[in-house]
């Protein structure tokens, strides 16, 4: 007897979980349950730069029960960059209050019902650039190079339009 293959999906917004906006990306957390052959895997995909081991282990520990394996894993997206800690971000876990986050994730699991569906295999290939380490470590030159210049440019554009126009006032 075949078994069937059993999906759900919910989906939390990123405001349900934290009062960072610059922690959980816009897309928020996404939980997937599948269940096949008796067993049930527990998917957490987090909009959000890595996680802090230590968010990492409460999620699984808090969220195990009924569940044969639970997976965290978050998407890497850099919507919130900038002057955040040390990386430039923040690390998913660096705020959030992990026990909040469990009770949230617990709610909107209850309401996930799981449905059969049927797979489907499909292949695709795309061609894409990508920047890899040099390319950022060329991005990261440039910039300390920008930054290096800038008083130059300042004195340029703002230094010696002053002095001829005082010299000018002078001469008039």
């Amino acid at each position: 007897m075949k078994s069937p293959l059993l999906l759900g999906i919910g989906h939390l917004d990123a405001s349900e979980v934290s009062e960072d906006q610059a922690e959980i990306g816009s897309a928020g957390i996404y939980i997937i349950i599948v269940g096949f052959g008796g067993r049930k895997l527990l998917l957490i995909d987090i909009d959000g730069n890595n996680i802090t081991p230590e968010l990492n282990k409460r999620l699984v520990e808090g969220l195990r029960d009924g569940f044969d394996d639970v997976v965290i894993i978050t998407t890497d997206n850099h919507q919130f960059t900038g002057s955040f800690g040390k990386l430039g971000y923040k690390v998913v876990g660096e705020s959030i209050d992990p026990d909040k986050m469990v009770i949230n994730i617990k709610r909107k699991i209850e309401d996930i019902k799981l449905s059969q569906v049927a797979p489907v295999h499909a292949e695709a290939e795309a061609e894409v650039n990508v920047i890899g380490e040099d390319g950022f470590k060329g991005m990261v030159e440039a910039a300390a190079k920008t930054v290096n210049e800038v008083p130059q440019f300042v004195f340029l554009y703002l230094g010696l339009p002053l002095i001829l126009a005082l010299a000018i006032s002078l001469l008039i």
